[in-house]
């Protein structure tokens, strides 16, 4: 972050203030004090010439104007406002608007009613400011790459269990609970693609673990039933998910599992609290379908009772 720091002629403590805060940030901040004419740097030696000065405004990602009466409609004030609009800078100004213009107090500019009032919104604030200067750097090392910041693109990593380019996607700021052009969920695509570690991962970064995808209308752990894998159902189960999904076609989760006839599965969820006598649209459950097709051991299991 880079904070500019305009300032009229009054209390000298005001600014004082500030950069205290802004030294325990550790954060860049620059000062600039306007007079009648233009505006000069508080320390001139630390400014070899207008370009450098012109080069900080250009610099600056926060703005605070301090005793906006004070501070004249420049050519160069005028200039800084108009990039600050145009960038969507966020600007802080004190004690009020002043004879500032009206379009820098406009999409992201903010009146505060003194010092000690800004202080306590940065101090609340300060955390979004950083997470979001996160995002911007991780956007631009992206770009770099030559990878697009789309669902799709995250997508395209999680299928590849490349954990270490996925996990770019939301610290540039995408929700991992984002779906596909297609309708999936980036959890599905993880247990579709037989990656249990971004299957971890989706869930530790707070995965929406239940949703469904478009196209079946399955949840992560019924497709983890569908694809046989006893070791991520496992880690979706432990994870919370429920057990008491249905898909597009009606079918409950429990019903799928006995489809699947993976008895490991089948106790996994039914030791778990898996619903065996939920019935699909054909009006039977997984307790009936294991004992039409005289599948023995489902039929045992379904039949006893719960550990």
């Amino acid at each position: 972050m880079n904070w500019l720091i305009i300032t009229g002629k009054k209390d000298k403590r005001h600014t004082d203030a500030l950069t205290s805060f802004f030294d325990t940030k550790k954060v860049n901040y620059t000062i600039l004090k306007a007079d009648t004419r233009k505006f000069t740097a508080c320390h001139e030696s630390s400014f070899k010439n207008f370009k450098e000065l012109h080069g900080k405004i250009d610099e600056a990602t926060h703005c605070i104007c301090l005793d906006t009466s004070d501070i004249p409609l420049s050519p160069l004030f005028m200039y800084a406002a108009g990039l600050f609009a145009g960038k969507k800078i966020p600007v802080f100004l004190v004690p009020g608007a002043g004879n500032i213009p009206d379009f820098i107090v406009g999409e992201t500019g903010t009146l505060v009613s003194d010092v000690d009032d800004l202080l306590e919104t940065l101090k609340k604030d300060f955390p979004i400011y950083v997470k979001l200067e996160v995002q911007e750097k991780v956007r631009k090392k992206l770009f770099k790459l030559g990878i697009p910041l789309t669902p799709d693109s995250f997508s395209n990593y999680i299928a590849r269990g490349d954990e270490n380019t996925a996990s770019l996607f939301p610290k540039a700021g995408m929700d991992v609970s984002i779906r596909d052009s297609a309708g999936t969920p980036m959890l599905c695509i993880a247990v579709r693609c037989n990656k249990p570690a971004l299957v971890n991962w989706l869930i530790e970064q707070g995965a929406d673990i239940d949703a469904a995808s478009e196209d079946r209308g399955y949840t992560a752990l019924m497709d983890a039933v569908w694809k046989n894998n006893y070791e991520v159902a496992e880690t979706l189960v432990k994870a919370g998910a429920r057990l008491d999904t249905v898909a597009k076609d009606g079918q409950p989760l429990m019903v799928l599992a006995a489809g699947i006839s993976n008895i490991k599965i089948c106790r996994l969820l039914f030791e778990n609290g898996g619903d065996v006598c939920m019935k699909d649209r054909m009006g039977l459950s997984a307790l009936d379908y294991a004992r039409v097709f005289k599948n023995q051991i489902p039929m045992d299991l379904f039949s006893s009772g719960r550990p």
